[in-house]
């Protein structure tokens, strides 16, 4: 049988947390995520891949709170922590609809880092 994932929580306009239960998750990783959504680093993938991006160079043992801006609306992803090494791993998601996608990791004392998904046929 071919491995499924599990809809946790669908967030609109084509994009939900997931749990992968076998299926392969994408685990792109983002270096350096920008200051603002213009210097935001990229991720292109496949509509409807499941993917868990690692984003590194993060500030070190922080937690953030993650957003992904669908249809011009800011809707919550998750809450994670960075490790000693300043890295993220997001949530299992995937994205139905080709575009492209801002995500958001804002700390409780302000600091914004963004990264792009680009979501292609």
């Amino acid at each position: 049988p071919t491995p499924k994932s599990v809809v946790i929580k669908a967030l609109g306009g084509g994009v939900s947390l997931v749990a992968p239960k076998g299926a392969i998750v994408a685990k792109p990783v983002l270096a350096k995520p920008g200051v603002s959504v213009y210097s935001a680093t990229q991720a292109v993938v496949k509509a409807g891949a499941i993917i868990a991006p690692v984003i590194k160079l993060l500030q070190i043992k922080k937690a953030l709170k993650v957003t992904i801006m669908i249809g011009g609306k800011s809707v919550a992803l998750a809450s994670v922590v960075t490790d000693a090494k300043g890295t993220a791993t997001l949530p299992a998601f995937k994205i139905a609809k080709p575009g492209v996608y801002f995500i958001q990791l804002a700390s409780a004392s302000g600091a914004k880092f963004f990264v792009r998904v680009v979501v292609k046929k």
